[in-house]
């Protein structure tokens, strides 16, 4: 018997999982998806804390375990870093960490996305002039769906950024990640590592310094180009999913 363990990010609820869940729901035999303190419907209502986030973890984890042999766990964002502490500390069978926050805001973002563009924009105009009309086809929709990403990410932070609470959510987020370092040694399980150089909040470092944590021979990392923080929610969601359950079904 398998199930999986669903862990979303900060200042976000279970939503995260949507357009993947019923994938899921075909590998497994129970898929699990938490709700983190003072997140979802309980945001505001109870309070955000490093300490009830770790019992909610280690809880769930634990009964789980009672009645499953083997226990992946799925984490984004936070929810990425979380997974990483479980195995750490408990007998997971394998990771899938989508835009880990075990390091955390991208400041060369703003570049990275200027260069991006320029370089699409440079080489549709370049087909145009060539009248390649299927390479401009090709072109323009890639920009097409990096802006599109880019509305839905902006409509995103302003629904879970814009909160009175937030400043002392981001104080216990800290905590949560301090402690997820304190507790990281080495990943050794079978780890999927996605990242888009387009997120808005994680740097390239964390993936990195995540992988390099990554001892098992069946870890992988895949680095899209056009992939924001929204990853498995965003206009290229479709083929991170394809990824994600291509990893799963390895033996």
């Amino acid at each position: 018997m398998k199930c999986i363990l669903l862990l979303h990010g900060f200042l976000s609820d279970p939503n995260d999982f949507d357009l993947i869940l019923e994938n899921l729901k075909q590998e497994y035999d129970f898929v699990h998806l938490v709700t983190f303190p003072g997140h979802g419907m309980n945001y505001g209502k109870n309070q955000f804390t490093s300490e009830e986030t770790f019992e909610l973890l280690h809880r769930t984890f634990d009964g789980l375990n009672k009645k499953y042999d083997c226990i992946d766990v799925m984490g984004y964002s936070m929810g990425g870093a979380l997974a990483i502490y479980l195995s750490q500390v408990r007998r997971v069978n394998r990771l899938i960490l989508l835009a880990p926050a075990y390091e955390y805001i991208n400041l060369l973002l703003p570049f990275d996305k200027v260069n991006v563009y320029m370089h699409l924009i440079k080489k549709f105009l370049k087909a145009r002039k060539e009248h390649k009309e299927e390479m401009q086809q090709a072109y323009q929709e890639r920009l097409q769906f990096l802006f599109e990403d880019e509305k839905k990410g902006v409509r995103v932070g302003l629904k879970n950024f814009l909160r009175i609470e937030v400043p002392k959510y981001i104080l216990v987020f800290r905590k949560v990640i301090k402690r997820v370092h304190e507790y990281t040694k080495a990943i050794t399980v079978p780890t999927l590592l996605i990242w888009g150089k387009q997120d808005q909040l994680i740097p390239e470092k964390s993936v990195e310094e995540v992988f390099t944590l990554c001892n098992h021979p069946q870890s992988k990392k895949i680095i899209y180009e056009d992939v924001s923080h929204l990853v498995i929610n965003g206009e290229h969601s479709q083929k991170v999913i394809e990824e994600v359950m291509q990893f799963i079904r390895e033996k």
